[in-house]
Formats: C-alpha cells, sequence, structure tokens
C-alpha cells in the first residue's frame, strides 16, 4: 500500500492486508486509470475506454512473439504461432540447420539470408560470424548456407541438387522468424502462411493483397477522370468554386434579398416601360444553350453574371500589366473589391474575402448566390449583375477611383471622367430579355447582354492605356552616327542610279509587253460596290468638325467583335404603330413579307428580311405583361457594311457618315411565299405575284418605318408614329467627346 503522511513524503507498507483505513494523516495514493495489456488468448482494438475480448473459437490463441494483442488478427487456430505483418509469414523448417539432404523450406531471397543470420545469433542457433555475400553456383547448397569460416552466404541458383554438408550447413526457415512472402503470393498480418494468387489476380509488391491489374488500370483512369470532373465542377456548376460561407451570413443575405424583391420588381418594370416609350433599343445578345427555366429563369441573367465576370477579370488582368509596364505601384483589384475574380494556389481556389479592413460584407461581394452560399435565384443573380453595372455602382465608382489616383492633367482626367459618366448613365436595367433568333433555320433562344461587356471593358481599358501614350520624338530617339549613317548611304544609292539608264527613255524595251505583264484586276466583291460616301450628309470642311463633336461619340450597345458568337439585336415596339389583337398578330408574326431598301449598301444591308421576327417580349420578371415587337438581328459580320465599315470611323472620315433604311411591310394571307420573307423574292414566285396586301398601321395607312442613320446615331420614323432614340451612341443627346 502506497501512502503519504502530514509531512508530505510517500511511504510503502508492505503489507497489503492491512485493514487500517484511510485519514487526513494518513492518506491513500489510490492507482489511476491507465491502460493495461490484455491477457493471454484476448485482443483489445484500444480507443477510449476499450476493453479485452476473448479470441474467437475458431481462433482461440494469442501469438507468443508480441506483447500487444492490437487486433482480431493476432488469434490463431493453433497454439505457439508467430504472428507476422502482412506480406511475412512463418513457415518454418523442421530443423533450423542441416547438414545433408536439402532443406524442406528453404530461405530465398538474399535479404532473408542476412535477417537469419542475424536471428540465429540472437537465438543461439549457431554462433555464425554474419552474412559475407550472395553468388549463384551449381557447386554450393541452393538458397542460404554457412561455410567453415561460420559466414552465411546466399546462392541464388535455388533449383540445382546439391547437398548439405557439415563444412556448407544449409540455413533452412527458422522458427520464431517471420520471412517476406515469395512469388504470386500474399498475406494479410497475422498468422498463417502465404497463400496463392489466382490468376488474372497477381500480388503487390509488398506481397499484402491480390489485384486484377485490368481493373486497376480502369480504377485508375476512371479515378482521374473523377478527379477532372470534380475540378470542372468545381469551376463550372458551382459557379467559379468560392467557398461557402457560413450559415447566419446566407440565412441574413437571403432574409435581405427577400424583403427588397418586390421594390426590385417594380423598378425593372420602369426600366422596361422606359425604353418601350423610346420605341427602339439595341442590344447585343448570345446564344443560350442550356435549358430555359420556367417562371423565373435564371439562365439569362446567370451567363450575364458569368459574362461579366469573364470580361471584367481580363480587364483588370490587362491593367495590372499596364501598373507593371509604367512602373505604377497599384493592384487593380483594390478599386473593384466588391468583384472578385478567380484566385488559384496550386490546386486551391481562394475564397473571396473582403479586404484587410474594410467594412464590404462578403454578402456584398459578387459572386455570392450559388458560389458562396447565397440562394440562386432569379432576382438575387440581377441584384449582383445590375449592382456592378448601374450608374453609381461597382464599376462605375470602381473606375472613377481609379481615375482620380492617376497623376495625370487635370482636362485628361475630366473628359475621362465624362466619358465614363455617360457611358453608364446611359446603361438600362430592363431585362434581360429571351428573344428568338431571327432567321434561324432552327429555333434558337438569344439571351440578353445588358451591356457588351467584352467591348464595354476593352474600352474602359484603352482610355486608361491611352492617358500614358506620349509621342515619340524621333529625331531625338536616333543617334547622330546612325542619322550620318543612312545619309551617307542615301548619297552613295543617288550617285549609282544617275549613271544607270531609265527604262522606257533610253532602253530598247517593249513597253505593250510590259503593260500586259500587268495583273488583271479582279471583280469586286458584291459587298465592296457600297457606296457610303454618296449617302452620307454633305458638309463644308469647317462645318464638319463642328457636327461631328455631336454626332460621333462612339457607340456602347452594340458588339462589333466578328469573330465571337454575339449578335446584336434591335427590338422595335408595335404598341404606338398597329392596333391588332393577340391572336392577329400571332397569324401576322407568320405572313408578313418585308421590302427593304437601303441605300448606303444594298449589297451588305444592315438588316435583310429574313433578320426581322416579330415576337412577344417580356415586360415584367414573372412574364404576366407582354408586348409585341419586331426583334432584327442586325448585320455586323459584313465587312463593309455601315456597322463595321463606317460607324467605328466616324471621326476619321472626311464626311459624316450617315445612310437611310426604309422597311415596308406586307401581308401574306394564303402563305404563298411560305419560306420567303423577301418581297421582291415573293413576288418572283410563280404564282405569288399579286397575293401580297398592304400591313395597315393604326391610321390606316401603309404600315413603313424608316431609319435614318447620322453619325453614331439614328431616329426611327414609323408611319404610325415618330420617335428619335440615339441607341448606337447613348440616351442623353449631350456627349463631346469620343465615347469608350
Amino acid at each position: 500500500m502506497l501512502y503519504y503522511n502530514s509531512g508530505g513524503k510517500y511511504y510503502w507498507n508492505y503489507n497489503t492486508k492491512s485493514t487500517t483505513k484511510c485519514s487526513n494523516s494518513k492518506k491513500c495514493i489510490c492507482k489511476t486509470k491507465t491502460c493495461i495489456k490484455c491477457p493471454i488468448n484476448s485482443y483489445s482494438e484500444g480507443g477510449t475506454n476499450p476493453t479485452c475480448t476473448a479470441c474467437p473459437n475458431y481462433a482461440p490463441y494469442t501469438p507468443t512473439n508480441i506483447d500487444t494483442y492490437h487486433s482480431i488478427n493476432v488469434c490463431s487456430e493453433k497454439k505457439d504461432e508467430i504472428y507476422c505483418d502482412a506480406g511475412f509469414d512463418n513457415i518454418a523448417d523442421p530443423n533450423s540447420t542441416r547438414t545433408s539432404d536439402q532443406c524442406i523450406h528453404k530461405i530465398t531471397t538474399e535479404e532473408d539470408c542476412k535477417a537469419a543470420a542475424m536471428h540465429n545469433k540472437k537465438t543461439n542457433v549457431d554462433n555464425n560470424n554474419g552474412y559475407s555475400n550472395a553468388h549463384s553456383s551449381s557447386h554450393y547448397p541452393p538458397g542460404c548456407y554457412q561455410r567453415n569460416n561460420k559466414k552465411y552466404y546466399f546462392n541464388s541458383n535455388l533449383n540445382i541438387k546439391y547437398t548439405c554438408k557439415s563444412y556448407e550447413i544449409c540455413i533452412c526457415k527458422p522458427k520464431n522468424m517471420c520471412m517476406k512472402c515469395q512469388g504470386n503470393t500474399y498475406k494479410i498480418a497475422g498468422t498463417g502462411k502465404c497463400k496463392d494468387c489466382i490468376k488474372p489476380f497477381i500480388t503487390d509488391n509488398n506481397h499484402t493483397k491480390c489485384f486484377n491489374p485490368e481493373i486497376e488500370i480502369k480504377l485508375a483512369k476512371f479515378k482521374k477522370q473523377l478527379i477532372a470532373q470534380k475540378e470542372k465542377q468545381n469551376d463550372l456548376s458551382i459557379k467559379n468554386s468560392r467557398l461557402w460561407q457560413k450559415e447566419q451570413i446566407r440565412l441574413q443575405h437571403d432574409k435581405y434579398m427577400q424583403q427588397r424583391k418586390k421594390q426590385d420588381n417594380e423598378d425593372e418594370k420602369d426600366h422596361c416601360k422606359s425604353e418601350s416609350n423610346k420605341g427602339t433599343v439595341i442590344f447585343p445578345a448570345i446564344e443560350i444553350s442550356n435549358e430555359i427555366e420556367k417562371i423565373e429563369d435564371t439562365t439569362c441573367i446567370d451567363t450575364n453574371r458569368d459574362e461579366l465576370l469573364k470580361s471584367f477579370c481580363s480587364f483588370t488582368s490587362d491593367l495590372d500589366n499596364l501598373f507593371q509596364i509604367q512602373n505604377i505601384d497599384k493592384e487593380a483589384k483594390t478599386f473593384w473589391p466588391n468583384i472578385c475574380c478567380k484566385e488559384r494556389n496550386d490546386k486551391t481556389l481562394e475564397a473571396c474575402d473582403p479586404p484587410t479592413g474594410s467594412t464590404i460584407k462578403r454578402e456584398d461581394i459578387i459572386p455570392f448566390a450559388l458560389s458562396q452560399g447565397g440562394d440562386y435565384s432569379r432576382h438575387n443573380l440581377y441584384v449582383e449583375v445590375t449592382n456592378a453595372i448601374k450608374k453609381n455602382g461597382y464599376l462605375h465608382n470602381g473606375i472613377l477611383k481609379l481615375l482620380d489616383s492617376l497623376h495625370f492633367n487635370s482636362n485628361k482626367i475630366k473628359n475621362a471622367k465624362k466619358l465614363i459618366n455617360s457611358f453608364f448613365k446611359e446603361v438600362s436595367l430592363c431585362g434581360p430579355r429571351i428573344v428568338d433568333k431571327p432567321g434561324a433555320k432552327d429555333k434558337q433562344k438569344l439571351c440578353e447582354l445588358f451591356v457588351p461587356y467584352e467591348h464595354s471593358m476593352t474600352q474602359f481599358y484603352n482610355l486608361i492605356k491611352n492617358l500614358y501614350y506620349q509621342p515619340l520624338n524621333m529625331q531625338q530617339s536616333l543617334p547622330s552616327s546612325f542619322l550620318q549613317t543612312m545619309e551617307t548611304s542615301l548619297r552613295k544609292r543617288q550617285l549609282i542610279h544617275s549613271k544607270k539608264q531609265r527604262i522606257g527613255k533610253n532602253m530598247n524595251t517593249n513597253l505593250k509587253h510590259i503593260m500586259q505583264a500587268k495583273p488583271i484586276a479582279k471583280a469586286p466583291k458584291a459587298e465592296q460596290l457600297c457606296n457610303h460616301k454618296a449617302t452620307s450628309t454633305k458638309w463644308t470642311s469647317s462645318e464638319l468638325v463642328d457636327v461631328k463633336k455631336s454626332q460621333c461619340n462612339g457607340y456602347n450597345h452594340i458588339d462589333l467583335s466578328i469573330n465571337t458568337g454575339i449578335q446584336n439585336i434591335a427590338i422595335h415596339y408595335l404598341e404606338n404603330d398597329l392596333a391588332y389583337d393577340n391572336k392577329t398578330m400571332f397569324n401576322l408574326e407568320q405572313s408578313l413579307r418585308y421590302e427593304i431598301k437601303d441605300e448606303g449598301c444594298p449589297a451588305a444591308p444592315l438588316f435583310n428580311a429574313k433578320d426581322i421576327s416579330i415576337q412577344q417580349v417580356y415586360m415584367d420578371t414573372l412574364g404576366t405583361e407582354k408586348e409585341w415587337v419586331a426583334v432584327v438581328n442586325l448585320n455586323t459580320k459584313a465587312e463593309n457594311g455601315y456597322l463595321q465599315n463606317e460607324l467605328p470611323y466616324c471621326e476619321d472620315r472626311d464626311y459624316l457618315i450617315g445612310s437611310n433604311v426604309v422597311v415596308k411591310a406586307y401581308i401574306d394571307n394564303t402563305r404563298c411565299c411560305k419560306h420567303l420573307k423577301d418581297v421582291d423574292k415573293c413576288k418572283r414566285k410563280i404564282g405569288c405575284e399579286s397575293v401580297l396586301s398592304k400591313l395597315k398601321d393604326k391610321k390606316k395607312k401603309h404600315y413603313s418605318t424608316h431609319i435614318a442613320l447620322s453619325g453614331t446615331q439614328f431616329k426611327v420614323t414609323s408611319s404610325g408614329d415618330e420617335r428619335r432614340r440615339r441607341l448606337l451612341e447613348g440616351n442623353n443627346g449631350r456627349q463631346t467627346t469620343d465615347r469608350c
């Protein structure tokens, strides 16, 4: 018994049968709860408060060569067996050594021969002098053997019949020693012997299991595909793979968004009504490949968010490169802390955390819906996109902050801000709408983009880049010695050529043959026959400069990139032009034919008859209010058309660019020209010469629309209504400098 007295010292009372009770003066020291070894023929797998379990009846014994019985695998069928790790067994020879015949169980590897030398010396089987070396010979016993020098040798020639001798003692597999499984065999940890792998299964390198190599290859390939799919899922399905936020943040965000949803919907309806009142709108659109959802579709607005993030992140990367070139210690992302670009650290995508020390909430960082745990709904996505692109939104404020941080002439910054403010003032937040692509053979859906994201970001970047442009002084940049060398060389060439005869004057040359050798001019392509200058507005040179200040102000609402999937769409609202019910409009959708006269370029017109489609578009988020419109797919691909060949060069031409397009509508009630929308082609079809009748507007006149293009503006005049809209440029009509 262990106890200590009041003096604080411990004492041992070897009279363990004493009945004296513990007291304050003689406090007993009790045994603490500790782990103890399980008794023989039992085991424990460890853990918290474990207990020892008896070995089962089919394997009631524990081995003699280990002290810890840690699992049921230590239990064996026979008494006094040896426990071996996975890949090892203990199949001992009846004799540890032999001086005649051969071992029944040979040692078959050099590694085991070395181990046997150590084991036999330790267990007093012999007093060997350790292991020497390996060889292959037919004049020594096979496997492990000992020579007169008491050293062990290994003969890898295992199939010879050479017998053991007194001076060449065979060393057999010893008792109580685990040796590596050989051949196509395996063994799990425990007692027993190695087992054969049955073909097509083979053992692994450690002889711990059997496996089918074909299956393993397929599994490895599948695992690789699974990892790739997981990566793709992270990048695409979870929308930029941002980490999920804390539950409380998501709940608060969802509650806040629900509270403002009604007002946001009303605001969007007001934006759409404003567009309708203006008569015509133009916007870029992109084909939708995903399934469109009913009621509150997320496909189109999510496409807008993707396009926004893609173009914005490319824009900030270009800015960072520009800052490096100009030796400016700035990071682009610091000006837009509410917009998060994907950042990868090795295989990990970083979370979109607010900047250190900022008051920005994580739920106010784009993207949040789905990507960071926010509720994935049409409304939440709409708020994210519009918060970024609206006037005084994230993009607008960030660019203004960037301009304020740059050290340039105040007039340069003032003009740049004027362009930026004008752009964001004109952004409409109606939509995004989904329309059918006009002229498509199979029905294709187009998703409206609020702004031409890639084009706009490129223009923002060019605006910043041009601030840094400085004209080169070529005289100063070229060394004087270089200029002198060029001058000397030029004089030499002039001297040489002055001595030579000139062709056609002093030489006997056949001029006719020379002229015939000239290549014949190729006939111009149809679209090269356009004559935009002839249809432009004529001004004197002094007047032209002033007029261009108000007429050539860039374009914000179309994307002229040729090698992209972007379409440029015009929508003309018909409510103020036509007075027909829905059923009649539905029939007109299929029976209208169009006569189009493009004065600027008949071969590459602003649009063709097949590019016009009568459709209903939503005027609210739930699709309960619809309006009939003419959807027009503008020709932005023809290199000599107005939009590609004239619009970008409004300031550079020696005339004010312009053109006129007149569209007249006819009804094909019998649908004689079922697949022809062009009036001229319809009339040339046999039997359809006189089937067309004029479409009447609200004033009972023949319905027609006149588009007058002047610079970057156009005026749309309908026979039943007249409204002016500067959509190629913008809404406010007061720009005085080139647009971004």
